[in-house]
C-alpha cells in the first residue's frame, strides 16, 4: 500500500484540505468585505490546533531522523520557494 493513501500520511493530508477548506470560507468572506468571520475562525482553529501538535510531536521529529542536514534544508528552502509562488486565484461561489 502507498504510504500516502492509508495510515497516518493520509490523515494528516485530510486535516490540510480541511484546513485550507476554513482559509478559503475566511478568505470568500473577506474578499466580500463580510468581517464576521468568528465561525470559520473557530472551525480553523479547531482543525489547526490537533493538526499542528500531531506535525511538532511527531512529523518533525521523524523527519529530523529519516532526513539528513542537508536534505532538510534543501526541502526548506523548496518549501519557502513555492510560498513565494502566487496561488491559482479561486472563483468565489
Amino acid at each position: 500500500m502507498n504510504h500516502l493513501h492509508g495510515g497516518p500520511t493520509a490523515v494528516m493530508l485530510l486535516e490540510h484540505q480541511e484546513i485550507r477548506k476554513c482559509l478559503d470560507a475566511i478568505a470568500c468572506k473577506l474578499a466580500e468585505e463580510n468581517f464576521e468571520t468568528e465561525a470559520e475562525d473557530m472551525q480553523l482553529k479547531a482543525a489547526l490546533c490537533p493538526h499542528n501538535h500531531k506535525e511538532e510531536g511527531i512529523v518533525y521529529p521523524v523527519m529530523d531522523q529519516v532526513f539528513s542536514e542537508r536534505e532538510r534544508a534543501k526541502m526548506f528552502l523548496e518549501i519557502n520557494n513555492k510560498k513565494r509562488t502566487p496561488a491559482p486565484r479561486h472563483s468565489w461561489p
